[in-house]
């Protein structure tokens, strides 16, 4: 039987080559991370968490949810005028122009207990604003830490329970 000869110079230079390439990649996609050219997997993950939130609270964000019930002679539970008037307010200034609170904005998301209320505020922030305010808050609330606290609004909002009876 014949003794097959390895071409070692082959296997070392095809080594080096896919060594080289794995590399390059992670070094790019390192560099691409950082500037922002490419979502890191955390990001990724808070962007899918943010789309189901939203689509689990869209209902509450929609002022027809309690004209529709009351529509129909259901009783809900509302929000008092000046309620109403304070925490449209303070959605609204909790993004400024050079400093964002998004704390304030979650403080008011916990001082609400049904979809209800929600959907009577959201009502009127679009009367008092002329946006819609999950449309607002989606867009606002822009940043990395500010979207995990968008993430917890949207889970809060979408857990609550509906106010309708």
């Amino acid at each position: 039987m014949e003794k097959k000869n390895l071409d070692y110079n082959l296997i070392i230079k095809g080594v080096l080559v896919v060594g080289g390439l794995y590399t390059g990649y992670k070094v790019l996609n390192t560099l691409f991370t950082g500037l922002g050219l490419i979502k890191s997997k955390d990001e990724t993950d808070l962007d899918n968490n943010i789309n189901s939130g939203t689509s689990a609270a869209a209902d509450a964000f929609n002022p027809a949810y309690y004209r529709d019930a009351k529509a129909k002679g259901k009783i809900i539970k509302d929000l008092s005028l000046s309620d109403q008037n304070l925490y449209k307010t303070q959605l609204y200034n909790c993004i400024g122009y050079i400093f964002d609170s998004p704390y304030n904005c979650l403080t008011v998301f916990q001082k609400l207990s049904y979809k209800t209320q929600v959907s009577v505020l959201a009502d009127a922030f679009q009367n008092a604003y002329g946006t819609e305010l999950l449309g607002y808050l989606l867009t606002k609330l822009d940043t990395d830490k500010q979207r995990t606290i968008l993430n917890q609004i949207l889970k809060r909002v979408g857990d609550l329970p509906s106010g309708i009876s």
